[in-house]
């Protein structure tokens, strides 16, 4: 009997510790989960009040539209060599017809005046100093890196900013996967912006992964 009663206690005492582990165990992936949150929210939160951040989109958009100017001009006859060697030669601040369009609106379509014309083509021959492509590229993808590290490494929800960011990784992914490329290449750094690329593929759609 008294064996008996020992074993019972014994099954007792371990059936509380596991009790106790399982409630520690939750208790630990509820905090965590709420300190993913918690970084997500401000992970997007800070993106509407940092100027260096606006600022770097801004940059990021004007060399968007840049390159869409560019092929469009093209004709549809475009290399990544030559996109490129456009990257290289953009410059902050370099213009473009549509550009000087939207800053004149149609007043000036309409007086029949010519568009003014854009900064020097090439910064590499007239000296001009400055951020260019490559560094606005640089810094938006290093942004983007750091972001799907954070959410490999579990201090970012993947849900939160998958429902934030899905869209824009993967059209700036598309668009600018040739620079990737690249870079890897060029600069002897083959695992370059891999973790994001990883979240690229991950969050695709089956049409979407088609062009990836």
């Amino acid at each position: 009997m008294a064996a008996l009663a020992g074993q019972q206690l014994y099954l007792v005492m371990v059936g509380v510790l596991v009790f106790t582990i399982l409630v520690a165990a939750y208790g630990y992936r509820s905090a965590s989960r709420r300190t993913r949150l918690t970084n997500s929210f401000e992970h997007i939160a800070i993106q509407t009040r940092d100027r260096d951040l606006i600022t770097m989109f801004e940059e990021f958009r004007q060399l968007r539209r840049y390159m869409n100017r560019i092929k469009h001009d093209h004709d549809g006859v475009w290399t990544p060599s030559m996109s490129v060697h456009e990257i290289q030669c953009y410059y902050v601040g370099k213009r473009n017809d549509d550009d000087v369009a939207e800053a004149a609106g149609d007043t000036g379509k309409k007086k029949g005046r010519e568009p003014a014309p854009g900064q020097p083509s090439d910064p590499c021959d007239d000296d001009i100093k400055g951020k260019t492509g490559n560094d606005i590229i640089k810094k938006v993808f290093n942004y983007y890196e750091a972001t799907a590290i954070g959410v490999r490494m579990g201090a970012l929800e993947e849900d939160v900013i998958r429902k934030w960011w899905r869209k824009t990784y993967i059209l700036d992914w598309l668009d600018f996967k040739f620079y990737v490329q690249y870079i890897r290449e060029n600069e002897k750094t083959p695992r370059a912006y891999c973790a994001y690329e990883a979240l690229v593929t991950r969050w695709a759609s089956d049409e979407e992964a088609g062009l990836l």
